[in-house]
């Protein structure tokens, strides 16, 4: 946790400082943060900490979100990494905030990332108990399943008119597959919207879950997140009462994962 509040700057170079001690939020905290709450944080006045915000929305480093109210970090961050840094494979990126949502729930926690118009399982953490399983290597149609449907709606409409068009009609694996085209771009809509998707049972009866997308410097999908559970174990409100927790961890990762181009993985085995 920082505790910058009240501190002073040295008299040489305050504008330089000030710009680091505010990129240093958004780096280690939450994604997001207004001028008004930055100020705050750090003891500076709203028109310094303004300033010096739009400055670095000029340079690329900070971008507005939606809003236009909050900012986060912009693909002008990516020019300061070194050369030499590699972009890291995205099971090994995943990992450590799998672990976390794993533990924080007791549940299977998955990454599924996009290969053509699937999404192939490519890391698993099982939960306690009755775990729902998918094994690495499992392909799924992007329409089927939270974890798909999230990499789904992280595309660009004319990608999910393509898929449609592509897959229609489309499969049915349950009765709550959205196998209507209309009824899934009302979905594509609402997990935009809201974030994460929620399993309608579409893949498997008794299947419950929620999907986060991993997203680019572009905006992309990595790929997506599932906690999984079964309702013998759980319910999809006792999920829904985490998911403050549940974003907090989400938005810390895709805090790194947007610093890079989203890469197909070398090999779904690890081979």
């Amino acid at each position: 946790m920082h505790k910058k509040k009240g501190r002073k700057l040295p008299s040489q170079n305050k504008a330089a400082a000030r710009a680091l001690m505010i990129l240093s939020y958004f780096a280690s905290e939450s994604p997001f943060h207004s001028s008004i709450a930055l100020s705050r944080k750090l003891g500076l006045t709203k028109n310094s900490v303004y300033r010096c915000l739009e400055t670095l929305v000029h340079l690329g480093y900070l971008v507005r979100d939606a809003t236009g109210t909050r900012y986060e970090l912009g693909p002008g961050i990516v020019q300061l990494r070194s050369p030499r840094w590699q972009t890291p494979e995205i099971r090994a990126l995943c990992r450590p905030f799998m672990e976390k949502l794993s533990e924080m729930t007791g549940e299977s926690v998955h990454l599924l990332v996009p290969s053509g118009q699937q999404a192939i399982a490519v890391e698993s953490i099982e939960g306690l108990g009755i775990a729902f399983r998918l094994p690495i290597g499992a392909a799924l149609p992007l329409h089927v399943s939270p974890a798909a449907r999230c990499i789904l709606a992280s595309l660009p409409d004319n990608e999910v008119e393509k898929y449609i068009r592509d897959n229609s009609p489309l499969e049915r694996f349950t009765k709550g597959t959205i196998t209507d085209p209309d009824r899934l771009r009302d979905d594509v809509r609402q997990v935009r919207k809201q974030g994460y998707a929620l399993s309608h049972e579409d893949f498997q009866i008794g299947r419950i879950g929620i999907a986060f997308p991993v997203l680019d410097l572009e905006g992309r999908p990595h790929g997506s997140i599932v906690i999984a559970g079964s309702r013998e174990r759980t319910t999809l409100e006792s999920m829904l009462a985490m998911m403050p927790r549940f974003k907090a961890v989400l938005g810390e990762l895709n805090q790194f994962s947007r610093l890079y181009r989203a890469q197909a993985p070398t090999s779904i085995l690890g081979a």
